[in-house]
């Protein structure tokens, strides 16, 4: 096809600021050539603040959950290429490695900038290595699923082994009170039956003609007095030992 054929398809082509720039040259009523085209439209696009936008695209880009490492490793180069085209070679693999490890989701990047610090490498390397630990990972996803339920049947398994073992330990317990099983030491009705019958203390009696005489178990509610040969229980309102002791005759 001729330029000047391009230049008539061109015309009814174009949309929105390409073709005001386009509309720009016809209104100017210069000889418009291919060649002014083209330089106009690079001259337009090129820009200080096109540069900034693009650069700025290419510090935001991110990697989507649906995408090949390889595209998002094409995007950075030319994002980098038009906002940067007089960057030396050295600096532009190691702006474009960094930017796309730091695109990547954050459980890859970690590993991807371990392997950059022990060996520098080109954009493709780790776009690559993206590539096989995506795989490695989302592979064993339906087997996590499996595993997990496994797990879970054995301890709840693990968990009626051990009300079982609980239950029966406390079913063969032995007393060490009474000897017998179902119950501890310090709930033996034995050992409550004894409290009781101990809870009044007979009197202590001296050989002095004392006229009242009585002592009172330590803890006791009860008092258990002894008076001219005449027993009488009353309260106590304490639980230390008393002694009522009359005047000698």
């Amino acid at each position: 096809m001729e330029p000047k054929e391009n230049l008539v398809d061109l015309g009814t082509l174009l949309r929105g600021r390409v073709k005001a720039v386009y509309g720009s040259l016809d209104s100017a009523g210069e000889r418009t050539t291919w060649e002014t085209v083209t330089d106009s439209l690079v001259a337009e696009f090129d820009s200080s603040v096109d540069r900034e936008e693009t650069l700025q695209k290419f510090r935001l880009a991110r990697l989507p959950a649906d995408v090949d490492p390889l595209m998002l490793a094409v995007e950075l180069t030319r994002l980098l290429s038009r906002a940067l085209p007089n960057l030396d070679e050295e600096s532009e693999p190691q702006l474009l490695a960094s930017q796309f490890i730091e695109s990547v989701p954050a459980t890859l990047s970690q590993q991807l900038k371990l392997l950059n610090a022990v060996q520098p490498m080109d954009i493709s390397e780790p776009a690559k290595m993206t590539c096989q630990l995506m795989t490695r990972t989302v592979a064993p996803v339906g087997c996590e699923k499996q595993e997990i339920s496994n797990v879970e049947k054995k301890i709840e398994e693990l968990e009626r082994e051990i009300a079982a073992i609980r239950v029966n330990h406390k079913r063969n317990d032995k007393c060490y009170e009474c000897g017998g099983t179902g119950h501890w030491k310090i709930n033996c009705p034995t050992r409550r039956r004894r409290r009781y019958f101990r809870r009044y203390n007979e009197c202590s009696f001296y050989p002095r003609n004392l006229v009242v005489v009585a002592l009172v178990d330590r803890g006791a509610v009860y008092t258990r007095l002894n008076i001219n040969e005449r027993d009488l229980v009353c309260l106590s309102d304490t639980g230390a030992a008393v002694s009522l002791i009359g005047k000698e005759q």
